[in-house]
């Protein structure tokens, strides 16, 4: 998978599921809840690529344990997961879209996936 590839999917995902993914026990953000949701990262991992172990991980911890991150940038994904876990917030669009577009920006990725979190 590209980056190009990585981003989309993870903003598509995103928009699709509108809430941060986090734990019902610790409120910490995990790549796989118990309800099925998943985080940026957690989107882009195969069911038969996860483990339990991975959680309450950095992903450049988990990173060389999946072989599905392999061809996409460490330092895109770690961006995504911060603004994952940190910065999206569901009712404030713009604001997602303007620290989404940085994200591209800053890996040379197009931005039209972005018109989705305006629908």
């Amino acid at each position: 998978m590209t980056n190009q590839e990585a981003f989309d999917k993870i903003v598509k995902h995103l928009v699709d599921q509108k809430w941060v993914t986090a734990s019902n026990d610790s409120g910490a953000c995990v790549y796989l809840a118990a309800d099925g949701c998943k985080c940026a990262v957690g989107c882009l991992i195969p069911p038969d690529q996860y483990k339990s172990s991975f959680e309450q991980n950095d992903v450049s911890i988990i990173y060389s344990e999946v072989p599905a991150l392999a061809d996409i940038s460490m330092d895109l994904l770690t961006y995504l997961q911060d603004f994952h876990d940190v910065w999206m917030t569901p009712d404030d669009v713009d604001n997602n879209v303007v620290r989404l577009e940085r994200i591209a920006r800053d890996f040379g990725l197009d931005t039209s996936i972005l018109t989705t979190f305006a629908k």
